[in-house]
């Protein structure tokens, strides 16, 4: 899909935003608190006065300039999407949801995989185990993703597992070569996936930065402005990070929209969608780009697998759909990123699965008919039902999966189930079937031993 820069974002407002976000870094500038990023700023030849760096604009644009891509590549027809993978919480039907402990949560990547396996996607370990040391848990839940998924995502919780997941992601052939910067909001580069990136930027080839600037918290009440303090501080925070590196360090432009009714994001809701949209529309502008929307976040802050989580999952997917998105990210999380629902990605995967239909069109059947006049005569009195190309090609109407389109009485007859319950079904099939490791075992022991090592270094 073709979209035009200034489609969702008119091309007046993208530039405000520049033209403020640059007088932002050029008179206030990026506050750096920590004391080796400012060494590593003054190495490379910026003035810290009061804890900041301010930053001059021909630099900026100049270093805009440098962040085009040449081009992407083709949109898949098929729908994709990535599992939420920071979960702390497994969730349930009833009662709260429970804590992950290292056999919860090897035994919900194991469903992951065999999920993954059915509908055609990638699996990953979908959080972090609670009874694994804080400074551990990306490494543990790295371990068991490699293990039962034969990959996983290296992406370090602390300074520590940063350490230890490169040495990890080389056993498994997989060797990092990109990691991401989350820096807070507002204006300020500091954390440890700050430092993780500086302190092994010979081992990378790239980076990204991402922060979470909220409406009317970290940045003012105002989409406009908002924009402005979002894109001056990922910008800013990149351009240190390459001139502390010399790495190119990517930005990813967004503004989330933050309720103060109840004092928290507001995931799933339409303004989220549509921040969404004026970021990508943003990021192209200000590369000179076409606008190129292929996945879709759908966050639910809805605790439980039920009307909530499914309406703002399937809306939000068909209006990424219609926009040319054909991934989407955090299937089967809710409460944000809190809990894990494997019930929530079952039903998940069969919206997508819909979506590609809806998407794709009708398929024609290949053989039309030469007589067609003859053929309709000889069937016209018994109908269409037992001829061979009713039965070679009945299936151009797609099964509804978990979805009933049965027949009142049919649906009576069959007791009763709605979705969920067909969705709990293939849940409890799946929990029964045997689960196979996905790497060797060369590659179990030298996990284990690398996990090990980082275990005595934290003690």
């Amino acid at each position: 899909m073709k979209i035009q820069p200034g489609t969702w974002m008119p091309s007046a407002q993208a530039d405000r935003i520049l033209h403020k976000a640059l007088a932002l870094l050029s008179q206030l500038g990026i506050a750096v608190p920590e004391e080796p990023l400012q060494a590593r700023a003054e190495q490379a030849g910026f003035s810290v006065s009061h804890g900041r760096v301010t930053l001059p604009e021909g630099a900026l644009r100049r270093y805009l300039e440098t962040l085009r891509t040449a081009a992407y590549p083709p949109p898949s027809r098929r729908l994709g999407g990535k599992i939420g993978i920071y979960a702390s919480r497994l969730g349930a039907d009833e009662g709260e949801a429970a804590y992950f402990t290292r056999e919860t949560l090897a035994r919900q990547t194991q469903l992951c995989q065999a999920l993954a396996e059915r509908y055609g996607i990638e699996a990953n370990a979908p959080g972090y185990a609670h009874d694994v040391p804080g400074a551990l848990e990306s490494l543990h839940k790295y371990m068991v993703s490699c293990l039962w998924c034969g990959h996983g995502d290296p992406e370090p919780s602390s300074a520590l597992s940063a350490d230890w997941l490169f040495p990890m992601a080389e056993a498994m052939g997989s060797p990092i070569r990109r990691l991401p910067a989350f820096p807070p909001s507002p204006l300020t580069l500091a954390g440890s996936s700050v430092l993780s990136i500086v302190r092994h930027a010979e081992r990378l080839d790239s980076a990204y930065v991402y922060t979470m600037s909220m409406m009317g918290i970290s940045t003012p009440m105002s989409v406009t402005d908002g924009f402005a303090v979002n894109l001056a501080e990922t910008l800013g925070c990149a351009y240190l990070l390459h001139a502390m590196t010399g790495l190119r360090v990517d930005i990813r432009p967004n503004l989330l929209p933050f309720d103060l009714r109840t004092m928290g994001l507001s995931f799933g809701s339409p303004e989220k969608f549509l921040l969404e949209r004026m970021a990508a529309d943003l990021y192209a502008q200000l590369l000179g780009e076409e606008v190129s929307y292929r996945s879709t976040n759908v966050h639910t802050l809805a605790k439980r697998c039920g009307a909530q989580s499914c309406f703002e999952r399937g809306s939000l997917m068909t209006a990424g759909c219609l926009q040319g998105a054909r991934y989407f990210y955090c299937i089967g999380s809710l409460a944000l990123d809190e809990i894990f629902s494997p019930l929530q990605l079952i039903v998940d995967l069969e919206m997508m699965r819909q979506l590609e239909t809806l998407i794709a069109g009708l398929e024609e059947a290949e053989d039309e008919e030469e007589d067609l006049t003859a053929y309709v005569r000889e069937h016209l009195q018994g109908g269409f039902l037992n001829t061979d190309r009713t039965l070679d090609h009945y299936d151009m109407v797609k099964s509804g999966g978990i979805f009933d389109r049965s027949s009142l009485a049919q649906w009576q007859q069959n007791g009763c189930r709605d979705a969920l319950e067909a969705a709990r079904e293939q849940l409890g099939s799946l929990e029964a079937q045997p689960c196979e490791k996905k790497i060797t075992p060369e590659q179990e022991r030298a996990l284990n031993d690398i996990y090990a090592a980082a275990e005595r270094a934290l003690a």
